[in-house]
């Protein structure tokens, strides 16, 4: 079962250029909009200095990440974040109760990512190291 907050994602209503509008870490959370960061109790943990430096850190990704972006046609994606361009094929399947983009990228590699459409918003989770990039469609 899917949270209640998502829709089913298809190959048809993921189409189109998407630019990334918030990246989100395990305790952290850039809107790309304003390039500031919000941080979460959890990264207050380790003492206020480092809550400060890791609140910077994000802060100064702004310019490089807001220009990210994702394209889809069909079941074709190019994913262009900073320097690195990403292109390959992708399916849409459904994994311990979520749904999961499985791409096969022309570099050779092969990937999976937890997919969801939250409010208008194309959300991707790269579980294993605690990193979620949402995107709006532009």
């Amino acid at each position: 079962m899917l949270p209640l907050w998502s829709q089913i994602v298809t190959e048809k209503n993921i189409q189109g250029k998407w630019q990334l509008v918030n990246y989100i870490t395990a305790s952290a959370n850039l809107d790309l909009q304003t390039g500031k960061a919000t941080l979460d109790k959890t990264a207050y943990s380790f003492g206020q200095d480092t809550a400060d430096k890791l609140k910077s850190d994000m802060e100064s990704y702004t310019d490089m990440l807001k220009k990210a972006t994702v394209e889809i046609n069909g079941n074709n994606f190019t994913q262009e974040i900073s320097d690195t361009l990403l292109v390959g094929v992708f399916t849409i399947e459904n994994k311990d109760n979520h749904q999961v983009m499985k791409g096969k990228f022309d570099n050779g590699t092969n990937g999976t990512i937890r997919i969801a459409l939250q409010d208008g918003k194309l959300v991707l989770t790269y579980a294993g190291q605690n990193k979620t990039y949402v995107y709006k469609k532009i």
